[in-house]
């Protein structure tokens, strides 16, 4: 029979580590970018000495900061990918190494992947910080080194030193480099269990349990947090069991396959790996793919691509699937009215209501940023400025945003308001992807001429309010009116407001509000107006007896003979008008709350 020789085992094991790397690559890069680059949106990592002081000043900030430094490079979706794949790759292989310090058996090495792939499965929610990967490697570190030591006493008092040292760097799961140490002086070292391993035992117990004791002392933060790690999830009043049952994987899976059998001939060793790998295949995909927001995915594919103005994405996206979720619907008609399409195609898609316009103010880190873009586009400066500031102040675990940086350096110039600018400015020269931005833009502080000029800031000059109002979020319409009033020119206001009171199902407001069109020049009437206004028509009107008053297209005047007819001759007629009129605003009207 023939045997197993190391160089084959050598071969399988990497091929295995590289097919766990591209995976995990694969699907944070092109099936799931939109939560890696969500991460990079609330944090801002600073190049200063203050910044590095203020991170690593409680228990866990070592994690914390290299966290975030890894962090900002998520500004590229395929950068994040990389540097996940690296570390749960880097996560796999220090277990590796140490569990077969433990017990080496090469038919077991798939078993390697749990840990990676469940905290790859912890990922999935966005909410899962980097600080608690790192973490987990730093304390896998230290089992590795004390492994080096190989003088009993110097490494079970090295071990002792360490534990305090593990805590302040790593935060809450330092308790796993204790654990490693004295199952590998079990079954590494093989050392007997004299006094002097039972005071090594009961002292590194001792630290566990005083170490966040002493540092409530100091740090004004909840005894929970301080026992199960303050930044390893966005949240700070939820634990991260999630990772806390990747500590446990990685001590109880080397101590359970040392009752596994020892595999000399190549058949049975090839068929192990096989079945595991296979096993592991499917379950790990159903849980990626069960755990994965594929919704939460889609939103912040829109967010992203508000926030990078990329308007043909979004409606590549949209014609793809059509969006539902008023974050997302709010993106698109954000898009087509950048694209000067709205007023045509936005019953194209699916609406949600004035919600899915111009969503309502909520209480959340999430939903004021791409509602502020619209308000920011419309030239409603100071709503989208606050909006933003709310944002950033409501992330849960109280980080700065580079981005809401950018955008308030941004709305502070276009109001003139030069000073506050170039204190977000200046802050943005302490990164590394914001700080060219940043230099280019501190140019035109206190240049009102250079201002002007600017494509962006000087057309949302002029069309801004200027004067104080105050905001009603019961009255958008009103605000839309007023902004419009303001500039006569600003044409995505007038469609705004216009399709404001589409959506609402307000006519009335409609045909008040739609002749102020005229200042900008249209050279057809919009489809979504000519529909309502044929609809208006014909509640007085017989529009194949009667011209109406407005160049109304014969195609749209024929389609809604064929509306109106389906209404009549059937009774249950939604799902036939749906199939042929579902890009009507009369469908809208009469089919959507």
């Amino acid at each position: 029979m023939k045997e197993i020789s190391s160089v084959h085992i050598n071969r399988v094991n990497i091929l295995i580590s590289f097919f766990l790397g591209m995976s995990i690559f694969l699907f944070f890069n092109f099936y799931y970018p939109f939560h890696v680059q969500y991460q990079e949106l609330f944090q801002m990592f600073l190049y200063t000495s203050d910044y590095f002081i203020d991170r690593i000043s409680h228990p866990g900030g070592l994690s914390d900061y290299l966290g975030n430094f890894f962090i900002q490079f998520y500004i590229y979706s395929w950068a994040g990918a990389l540097i996940l794949s690296s570390l749960l790759v880097l996560l796999q292989i220090m277990f590796v190494w140490i569990a077969n310090r433990m017990n080496k058996n090469p038919a077991c090495y798939p078993l390697s992947l749990l840990p990676a792939i469940a905290y790859w499965i912890l990922f999935c929610d966005e909410n899962y910080m980097l600080s608690g990967l790192i973490s987990l490697l730093l304390n896998l570190f230290a089992v590795i080194l004390s492994i080096k030591i190989s003088i009993r006493s110097i490494r079970l008092i090295s071990c002792f030193v360490a534990i305090p040292i593990l805590y302040f760097f790593s935060g809450g799961c330092f308790w796993v480099f204790v654990i490693f140490v004295i199952l590998l002086e079990i079954y590494y070292w093989r050392e007997r269990m004299d006094s002097r391993w039972w005071m090594f035992v009961l002292t590194s117990f001792l630290l566990i349990v005083f170490s966040p004791l002493i540092a409530k002392c100091f740090y004004q933060y909840p005894l929970e947090r301080l026992w199960w790690g303050i930044g390893f999830y966005r949240f700070p009043t939820i634990p991260p069991y999630g990772h806390f049952f990747v500590c446990l994987l990685l001590i109880l899976i080397p101590v359970s396959t040392r009752f596994f059998p020892l595999l000399s001939s190549m058949k049975k060793y090839t068929l192990a790996i096989i079945l595991q790998l296979f096993l592991i295949l499917i379950t790990g995909t159903y849980l990626i793919n069960t755990v994965a927001n594929w919704d939460k995915e889609e939103v912040m594919g829109y967010i992203h691509s508000v926030q990078m103005q990329q308007w043909d994405r979004i409606l590549v996206m949209a014609d793809e699937k059509n969006p539902t979720s008023p974050i997302s619907v709010s993106c698109l008609n954000l898009a087509l009215a950048k694209k000067s399409v709205l007023a045509d195609k936005m019953f194209s898609y699916y609406q949600n209501g004035v919600e899915g316009l111009l969503p309502t103010f909520e209480r959340d880190f999430t939903s004021p940023l791409s509602t502020g873009e619209i308000y920011y586009h419309l030239g409603m400066i100071n709503t989208a400025q606050r909006f933003v500031f709310e944002a950033m102040e409501a992330i849960p675990d109280y980080q700065k945003s580079a981005y809401c940086f950018k955008r308030l350096a941004e709305t502070n110039i276009i109001n003139g308001q030069y000073k506050v600018a170039g204190k977000y400015l200046k802050m943005l020269k302490q990164t590394l992807f914001y700080r060219s931005w940043a230099m280019e833009v501190l140019a035109f502080l206190n240049d009102e001429e250079k201002i002007n000029k600017h494509p962006d800031w000087g057309e949302l000059k002029r069309m801004r309010f200027k004067q104080d109002f105050l905001f009603s979020a019961n009255e958008r319409d009103v605000m839309l009116g007023l902004l419009f009033q303001n500039n006569k020119s600003n044409r995505m206001a007038f469609e705004y407001l216009i399709a404001y009171t589409l959506l609402d199902k307000n006519l009335e407001h409609f045909y008040r509000y739609y002749p102020l069109g005229r200042y900008l020049g249209y050279n057809h009437i919009p489809k979504s107006y000519q529909e309502a206004l044929l609809f208006m028509w014909c509640q007085n009107h017989n529009p194949l007896r009667e011209r109406t008053p407005w160049s109304i297209n014969p195609k749209i005047i024929e389609r809604l003979q064929g509306y109106a007819q389906i209404c009549i001759q059937q009774k249950n007629s939604e799902p036939l008008l749906r199939n042929d009129f579902g890009d009507t605003y009369w469908y809208y009207l009469h089919f959507r709350k």
